[in-house]
């Protein structure tokens, strides 16, 4: 199972060099939701949802759903692409209690169908 973000419009996924590509095969697994949830809200300037994908049953289910905040004067695709990067392996691991607070109210409600 691979936690994975698309983007809404236009139905693409998020890959580890930070383009967007058509196959949720090449899709960055991000392994958990809130990682995948805070990074699309941080650095993505669209509607986005964070979708469980299971490649061998070719199954799809979005758990949540959400707005970027990052700029979108920036329209070079490669800068932002070296950006999405260069946050992957700069991020520092937040705690529980920094990540909740970010959470959309409707998330706690959806783990609850997960555990």
């Amino acid at each position: 199972m691979k936690v994975i973000i698309r983007d809404q419009e236009t139905r693409k996924y998020l890959s580890s060099n930070g383009r967007w590509v058509p196959t949720a095969h090449d899709a960055k697994d991000f392994l958990a939701l809130v990682p995948a949830y805070n990074f699309a809200k941080e650095n993505t300037c669209c509607r986005f949802q964070v979708v469980l994908y299971c490649p061998e049953d070719n199954y799809y289910k979005s758990i949540i759903d959400g707005t970027g905040m990052a700029d979108d004067s920036n329209t070079s695709v490669a800068s932002a692409s070296t950006t999405v990067i260069a946050t992957l392996i700069g991020r520092k691991a937040k705690s529980r209690f920094d990540v909740a607070a970010h959470l959309p109210a409707h998330f706690a409600e959806s783990r609850n169908y997960l555990n």
